[in-house]
C-alpha cells in the first residue's frame, strides 16, 4: 500500500467523508433522553458573553421524501402522530452569562436531524462586526442529532486575535503544480528541509486588543481545544516554545506582526541528525571538518511520520501581566496555522547506495470506480455486514427505510454486506454553520490549499485515534502486558503502516483494503524498534502479521455510522479508489532508509511508498525477501478551486450563502471525473528513492526506472479495469 505525500494522503477520499467522518454519541440506557419528537440541548458560549449574540438554530431532516416500505398507508395518520418530515428554526434562550437552552418539538421521532447553528449580534451592537467573531462550533458530531435521543451538549470558541502563514512554496513545487498555490497569508502552508527559505516560514499574529506579548509554540500534536494550564503550558507533541513581544517586531499595514523567524531544520532533529549547533564543548574545542551531532528533538517514529505528510500546529498563546490565557472560558482558544513538508524533487541525484531491491513482477493497475450518487441533494452509505431490514415500528431506524427503498426490498428481507444505498436530502445551509464538521483548520469558510491541508491532518488525527484504541484492545484481547511505552511503539507502527497504506478508517471499503495492506501494515509493525521481549516473543510465535490482522480488526469493529445502534453501514464518498499493485524484491538491507516513488501526472498525485526495514513472510515472520504492496493513488485535484458563494436578496439585503460541505466535496468529485474524461491516457513510472544518514531528509535519488512511462488507459465505469503495466507497451494513445 502506499503513503501520499502533502498533496493528497488521502485527502480526496477524505474530503468526500468529511461532513460525517465522526460518530454520534450512542443513547445509553444511564444517560437522560429528550421526550420523543424533541431535541433539546445546552450552548456554552467560550471567550463570548451570551448577552452580545443571539443564536438560531435549524434541525434539518437527514432523509427527505422517504416513504416506508408496506406501513405507507394513507388513510392512517401515523405519520402525523410521529411527527411531519421538515425543517424547523428556533432560537435559543439565555440561561447564564455564557450559557443557552434551545428545544426542538413536533419532530419525528427516532429520525436523525441535521443542525445548523447561527449567531448575530444583540440589539444595540453594530453589524458587522460579530461581537463574538468567528465562533468553532464543537460538541456534536457530524452535525447530527437524533429525536427523542440524548439532550445535546454544544460549545461554541472564540479564537481571540489571528495567525496566518505565508502561503509561498519553494519555486521546484510551483513548477510541479502550478495553479496549486496562490501566493496569499493563509491558515494553512508548507515548509521544505531542503530549500532554506522552506524551512522558515513567515508567520504573522494580530494579537487581541490590550496584548502585546504571546509565546510561541510549535506541536506534532493538534493543540487540545479544551484549553487548561497543563496543555496551555506544555502542549502534546510539543517541540518549541518561544516568547514574543510586538515591541521587537515591526508593524505591518494590517496591524499584524511578523513574528520571529523559526528554523524548522533546527527545530526538526531525528536521533541520527546532523546540525551546526555546538554542544556543551566549547566551539573553539572542535576540529573544523567534524559534523557536531546535535540533541534529537524528536523519536525515529515521529521523524518518519513528519516525512510521510503529517501536519505540524503553530500557535500563539496571548500573554497579559506575564499570565498566559489559558483560561477558555473567559479568553476562548488561541487561533493555529498548520504546515505540511513539501518533498522537493528538483536535486542532483547523489551516488546510489548498496540496496539491492528490484520490482518482482510487472505492477498491474486497477482503475477507479466514480459512482453518480452521492450528489448535491443525496448522501450515500455502504454495508459493512448483511443486515436485517426492520420498520420504525419494530426497533428498525430511518436508514432501515432508505436502504429498502434503494434496494426495493421489504421489511424483514436482509441486505447483504458491501451494498451500496442512497437517500434523498437537503444541502441548503440557510447561512448555518455545521457543528462538529471541520475539525483541523479553524475558522471560516476553507480556501481550496486549506481544504487539502485540512484533509490531511483530519486523516492523521482519524488515524491516530484509531490505533490508540486498536492497539490498547487488541493487546488486552491477545492477553499481551505491554506497558506505556510499548503501546506509544506499536501504535506509531500501526499509525504509520495506515497512513503510508492509505488507510483511513473513513474509507468505505476500509475492511477489503485493510486485507490486501495487512503484509505492508504488519512489517510496518515489526520495523519498529523498541518493542519489549513479550510482545517480540508473542510476535515469533504467532507472527506479526496475526497482530496486524488483530489491530485492524479492532478499527473494523470500532468503525460505525454515526447513527445510534447503526452497526452495520458506513457513509460512502461515491468512490473506488484505483490502485497499483507491484511486489518488491531485496536481497540485501539497505544502508538507509527507502521508498518507492511515483511520479504525478495528470489524474494522479504523486505517491511515496516508504519500505519497511523488515520484511514479513506469509507466515508473519520476518526475513522474507520480498513484500507484496498494494498503492492506492490518489486523485490530483491541483487544478481544483471551491464553488463561490450563493447571493440571496431578502427584504431588500442581499445575503451571501457559502456553499455546504456536501456542496464542496460533490464539487470535488466531478472535478476529478471531468479531469479523467479530459485525461483518458496517462503515464505510470516507478522510481525509487532513498534517504542519505544526515541532517536533511532527502538528500539525493537513485531512479529504479521499471516501468517509466508506460500510458494507462482509465477507466471510471463499473467494474473495476485491470492492466499489467509491462515496460515499453501501451494500452492506449496518448
Amino acid at each position: 500500500m502506499t503513503h501520499c505525500t502533502h498533496r493528497g494522503i488521502a485527502t480526496f477520499l477524505a474530503g468526500l467523508l468529511l461532513w460525517t467522518s465522526s460518530t454520534l454519541a450512542s443513547a445509553q440506557e444511564d444517560i437522560p433522553l429528550s421526550f420523543p419528537g424533541e431535541i433539546t440541548g445546552t450552548i456554552t458560549l467560550n471567550g463570548c458573553s451570551a448577552s452580545d449574540v443571539r443564536i438560531q438554530l435549524r434541525a434539518t431532516p437527514l432523509v427527505h421524501d422517504l416513504r416506508e416500505p408496506k406501513f405507507n398507508n394513507r388513510n392512517s395518520n401515523h405519520r402525523a402522530r410521529q411527527g411531519v418530515r421538515r425543517t424547523q428554526v428556533i432560537r435559543a434562550e439565555q440561561t447564564g452569562d455564557r450559557s443557552f437552552v434551545f428545544q426542538f418539538s413536533g419532530l419525528r421521532n427516532a429520525d436523525v436531524y441535521r443542525i445548523g447553528i447561527k449567531t448575530i449580534p444583540a440589539p444595540g451592537h453594530r453589524y458587522p462586526p460579530n461581537p463574538c467573531g468567528d465562533l468553532i462550533w464543537e460538541g456534536l458530531s457530524a452535525s447530527m442529532a437524533l429525536a427523542g435521543g440524548p439532550p445535546l451538549d454544544i460549545s461554541g470558541t472564540t479564537t481571540p486575535g489571528s495567525l496566518r502563514v505565508f502561503n509561498a512554496p519553494p519555486d521546484s513545487a510551483q513548477r510541479r503544480w502550478p495553479g496549486r498555490w496562490a501566493r496569499r497569508w493563509s491558515r494553512a502552508g508548507a515548509f521544505d528541509f531542503t530549500d532554506p527559505a522552506g524551512s522558515t516560514p513567515q508567520i504573522r499574529w494580530t494579537p487581541p486588543p490590550g496584548v502585546s506579548q504571546g509565546m510561541m509554540q510549535i506541536a506534532l500534536e493538534r493543540f487540545d481545544r479544551n484549553l487548561n494550564d497543563d496543555n496551555c503550558a506544555a502542549p502534546e507533541g510539543q517541540i518549541y516554545q518561544g516568547g514574543v513581544d510586538i515591541s521587537d517586531l515591526i508593524e505591518q499595514r494590517d496591524g499584524s506582526y511578523l513574528l520571529p523567524a523559526v528554523d524548522l531544520s533546527e527545530v526538526i532533529v531525528p536521533p541520527t541528525g546532523e546540525g551546526t549547533i555546538a554542544t556543551e564543548l566549547p566551539q573553539d574545542a572542535l576540529p573544523e571538518d567534524l559534523p557536531v551531532l546535535q540533541l534529537a528533538t524528536v523519536t525515529e517514529g515521529e521523524y518518519q511520520k513528519i516525512l510521510l505528510g503529517k501536519p505540524l500546529y503553530v500557535r500563539v498563546v496571548p500573554v497579559a501581566n506575564n499570565t498566559p490565557a489559558c483560561n477558555l472560558s473567559e479568553s476562548g482558544i488561541p487561533p493555529w496555522v498548520i504546515l505540511a513538508l513539501i518533498d522537493a524533487l528538483d536535486i542532483t541525484p547523489a551516488p546510489p547506495l548498496v540496496d539491492d531491491i528490484t520490482i518482482g513482477a510487472a505492477p498491474f493497475y486497477l482503475g477507479p470506480v466514480i459512482y453518480n450518487w452521492p450528489n448535491h441533494d443525496h448522501l450515500c452509505m455502504r454495508t459493512t455486514k448483511s443486515h436485517e431490514l426492520k420498520s420504525l415500528f419494530f426497533g428498525g431506524t430511518v436508514l432501515d427505510s432508505a436502504a429498502a427503498k434503494w434496494e426495493g426490498l421489504s421489511f424483514g428481507q436482509t441486505i447483504s454486506a458491501n451494498n451500496f444505498f442512497c437517500w434523498k436530502t437537503s444541502n441548503d445551509s440557510g447561512g448555518f454553520d455545521p457543528i462538529g464538521a471541520i475539525t483541523e483548520i479553524v475558522g471560516g469558510v476553507l480556501s481550496p490549499f486549506e481544504w487539502v491541508i485540512n484533509g490531511i491532518s483530519g486523516v492523521w488525527a482519524s488515524v491516530k485515534k484509531f490505533a490508540v484504541n486498536a492497539v490498547a484492545d487488541g493487546l488486552n484481547q491477545l492477553g499481551i502486558p505491554c506497558d506505556p511505552t510499548c503501546k506509544s511503539v506499536l501504535t506509531t507502527g500501526l499509525e504509520i503502516g495506515m497512513v503510508a497504506a492509505g488507510l483511513p478508517p473513513s474509507l468505505p471499503n476500509f475492511d477489503e483494503l485493510k486485507q490486501q495492506g495487512l503484509d505492508y501494515i504488519a512489517s510496518q509493525v515489526a520495523s519498529q524498534t523498541g518493542l519489549p521481549n513479550t510482545v517480540t516473543d508473542w510476535a515469533v510465535n504467532n507472527g506479526y502479521k496475526a497482530l496486524a490482522s488483530e489491530f485492524t480488526g479492532q478499527i473494523s469493529k470500532a468503525r460505525e455510522s454515526g447513527f445510534p445502534g447503526v452497526d452495520w453501514a458506513v457513509w460512502d464518498g461515491g468512490i473506488e479508489p484505483a490502485t497499483l499493485s507491484l511486489r518488491v524484491q531485496r536481497s540485501a538491507l539497505g544502508l538507509a532508509p527507502t521508498a518507492l516513488y511515483i511520479p504525478s501526472n495528470a489524474v494522479y498525485s504523486s505517491s511515496t511508498v516508504p519500505l519497511p526495514k523488515v520484511f514479513v513472510d506469509e507466515n508473519g515472520q520476518p526475513g522474507a525477501d520480498y513484500l507484496n504492496l498494494n498503492i492506492a493513488l490518489v486523485p490530483n485535484l491541483s487544478g481544483w478551486q471551491q464553488p463561490g458563494p450563493t447571493v440571496l436578496e431578502i427584504w431588500g439585503q442581499q445575503i451571501q450563502i457559502d456553499p455546504t460541505q456536501q456542496q464542496i466535496v460533490v464539487s470535488q468529485k466531478n472535478y476529478w471525473r471531468t479531469t479523467i474524461l479530459q485525461n483518458g491516457c496517462v503515464p505510470f513510472a516507478v522510481n525509487r528513492n532513498f534517504q542519505l544518514p544526515g541532517f536533511s531528509p532527502w538528500l539525493g535519488y537513485d531512479t529504479l526506472a521499471s516501468y517509466p512511462g508506460v500510458p494507462v488507459l482509465m477507466r471510471t465505469n463499473v467494474p473495476h479495469f485491470g492492466v499489467g503495466l509491462l515496460d515499453g507497451i501501451q494500452f492506449c494513445q496518448p
